[in-house]
């Protein structure tokens, strides 16, 4: 009787996530493991512009059976998840537990919404013991290794994550955290194998589930780890398809570019992120920012052999610097043959053409490239 009346729970647990799932962007997607994710739903909207579309779920009375009760309060707090107030879908599901402390999906989610406020001791405590009175399930598994990673314990968490991987090898959220644990902590003397590993990770979760920006650029990630930025390059050029207006996947394949010498590839990169319209910058940047992304246009322009255009970038990005930069690059100059090099801190043409000429001498070309 007991086993019925869990697995009933879980019906009800499964639908109201379903039902608050649907009305959710295609572009998040809930991984039912690790914290819980909500996006810009219809229901959030609803409820910002004080709409009545999305009612919140109704309490049922003391007098009910204890399994609608715990039904109930789940199904509020899939409701407050969908609307973005973990806080409330917490006290909900902690409801749920008051009735039923022995109920695994509920301890599952306080686990999980515990992460996303921050209270890590909580989270694990919740995850082990979802985890002990279910401990086949993947999910409630992966949510505990996460909540390891927690308190830095990324071998325990690495170890979880294999073993889960071994058991259910088409769990894929499982393949993408450890994926994620190997580009962050290291594990194997060889980072060259660490890299390897985590590839094969995301090759099978990229092969075998729907691929997203983001996604492709953890595996570029992976890539320029292993050596190998031209693959780096094709997969941040599959992210730009999904997610065009991205700054950072622009500016990670430009430097993907650079690192596969393709200088050509990565100045049209580089144009593109410095473009301005209309006086304004068409990406929004600090000043070291965008002194950076000269500097490494320069850069490419020298291997190109475009010193002039070259020296312009620098200039600029010496210029952003303020007149401090400018000295120290002319100090820099005149110390390594430039001795007409006006030490004043400011931009002139003569600075602009001892730079070009410095960038045709490998040895000063990198020294100035040093300074930046």
């Amino acid at each position: 009787m007991r086993s019925v009346r869990r697995t009933l729970l879980a019906t009800v647990f499964t639908l109201a996530v379903t039902c608050a799932s649907a009305q959710t962007s295609s572009i998040v997607v809930d991984p039912g493991a690790g914290p819980i994710t909500a996006s810009r739903s219809p229901c959030l909207i609803a409820h910002l512009t004080k709409r009545d579309e999305c009612p919140e779920p109704r309490l049922l009375s003391d007098n009910s059976a204890p399994a609608d009760r715990v039904a109930s309060r789940l199904a509020r707090a899939s409701y407050y998840v969908d609307i973005q107030e973990i806080e409330k879908a917490l006290v909900e599901t902690d409801a749920a537990l008051a009735i039923d402390p022995d109920y695994t999906p509920a301890r599952h989610l306080a686990a999980r919404l515990s992460m996303v406020l921050g209270d890590g001791e909580r989270a694990q405590r919740d995850a082990f013991l979802a985890r002990k009175h279910a401990p086949d399930d993947p999910a409630i598994r992966t949510t505990y290794a996460i909540a390891l990673q927690g308190r830095q314990a990324n071998a325990e968490s690495f170890t979880e994550l294999t073993a889960i991987i071994k058991a259910n090898p088409r769990f894929l959220f499982a393949r993408e955290q450890r994926a994620e644990l190997l580009m962050r902590a290291s594990f194997f003397d060889n980072m060259a194998f660490q890299y390897a590993v985590a590839l094969e990770d995301y090759n099978y979760v990229i092969e075998n589930g729907e691929t997203t920006a983001n996604l492709f650029a953890s595996r570029a990630r992976a890539f320029r780890g292993a050596g190998r930025p031209d693959s780096a390059a094709a997969d941040l050029s599959s992210a730009l398809k999904l997610e065009p207006d991205r700054y950072d996947l622009l500016t990670a394949r430009a430097d993907a570019y650079v690192g596969a010498q393709l200088d050509e590839l990565a100045v049209k990169d580089f144009d593109v992120l410095l473009a301005m319209t209309a006086g304004s910058p068409l990406y929004a940047m600090s000043d070291g920012d965008r002194a950076s992304l000269l500097a490494k246009r320069a850069g490419a322009s020298v291997r190109l052999r475009r010193f002039e255009k070259a020296a312009d970038d620098m200039v600029a990005a010496l210029s952003a610097g303020g007149q401090s930069a400018v000295l120290r690059a002319q100090v820099f100059l005149r110390r390594n043959g430039f001795a007409d090099v006006v030490l004043d801190g400011k931009n002139s043409p003569a600075l602009r053409e001892a730079i070009s000429s410095c960038f045709g001498l490998n040895a000063c070309f990198q020294g100035i490239m040093q300074g930046i």
